[in-house]
């Protein structure tokens, strides 16, 4: 089939970027040919907190306000991805990075031959080192997850994330899905970049990140000026990381929740839905819809953010980039 190609702004959760028809799913080319048209991709999770990987057409309804919109598109993405597993080592993971490296073996273990993977480590921000370089072949990803061992210092989660969603953005022969496995306690110390500019460069990416945040043995009593607590401080800032990049957040209690977590993480890195539909307001700015999901005897729960723009700029440098 020949392949048109159609530019389309769009954005969810204040993000906002550039869609090359058929370069992130096999919606059919001509679906997305009309301007009016806007593609989302949408991730939904069961009663039980796993992710929907058999969803249809017919339980997904778009909605302006009280007018249903036509839905001229759906479709599920189970192609390859290219992602990069970014592992904390930094001094507050020495007791527990036996079991993060165990995580990130499970999903390693998931990929698929075409998929490619890197393997990061991070200590300070002036601590990031890349360990293994892309590649599909799981023994070498494997080895290099065993060399990872801890250091002192104050963590730079921020800039270690901004460095592996760079990694992971570099252009590939072929188009796939590009994402970061992150696997942190979270405890941002010292970062050169703010979180506005990591918001910034994933609009511009479209790199998703995936969190295993290990929070649980970081400090969670208030102090007397009620100021937020180390963890609640991590798990927001994971958790923002997350929803601005699409990607999905997990915050296990013990061994068992990180095996769970890994597990669903896997899932969610082969597996992506994508609905097109016709827009009603195509003025310059952000809009946002409903999305509604129905299926009888089961509750459905939509994880994706459901804002999209029309007339933004393209922009494709991130700004203030660290020297």
């Amino acid at each position: 089939m020949k392949v048109k190609t159609s530019v389309i702004r769009i954005g969810i959760a204040g993000l906002s970027f550039t869609l090359i028809a058929l370069t992130l799913c096999s919606v059919r080319a001509d679906v997305l040919t009309a301007v009016d048209t806007v593609l989302l991709p949408i991730t939904v999770q069961d009663s039980r907190g796993h992710l929907v990987e058999d969803l249809k057409k017919e339980e997904v309804k778009v909605l302006d306000g009280k007018n249903e919109l036509s839905v001229v598109g759906f479709e599920k993405d189970e192609g390859s991805i290219k992602y990069v597993l970014a592992m904390d080592t930094s001094g507050s993971f020495r007791r527990i990075l036996p079991d993060a490296v165990n995580a990130a073996r499970f999903v390693v273990n998931q990929n698929r031959p075409e998929d490619e993977t890197g393997l990061i480590r991070f200590v300070t921000n002036e601590k990031i080192e890349k360990v293994q370089d892309f590649t599909s072949d799981k023994n070498k990803l494997i080895d290099s997850l065993g060399l990872l061992y801890v250091e002192g210092g104050p963590s730079g989660v921020t800039d270690a994330i901004y460095l592996a969603v760079q990694m992971a953005a570099t252009p590939s022969a072929n188009q796939k899905r590009r994402a970061v496995v992150l696997i942190t306690d979270g405890e941002d110390r010292h970062s050169f970049y703010k979180f506005e500019q990591l918001q910034e460069l994933l609009r511009q990416t479209r790199v998703e990140v995936f969190v295993i945040g290990m929070i649980e043995a970081l400090d969670n009593v208030r102090n007397q000026n009620f100021a937020p607590t180390a963890r609640e401080k991590a798990k927001k800032l994971l958790s923002d990381v997350a929803t601005e990049s699409f990607g999905r957040a997990f915050f296990p209690r013990d061994k068992e929740e990180i095996q769970q977590a890994a597990s669903e993480i896997a899932k969610s890195l082969h597996v992506q839905f994508y609905v097109a539909f016709r827009a009603i307001d195509r003025k310059p700015g952000t809009h946002k819809v409903d999305i509604k999901l129905t299926r009888p005897g089961e509750k459905l729960t939509l994880l994706t953010q459901t804002k999209y723009t029309f007339g933004l700029p393209l922009s494709t440098t991130p700004k203030d980039a660290k020297p």
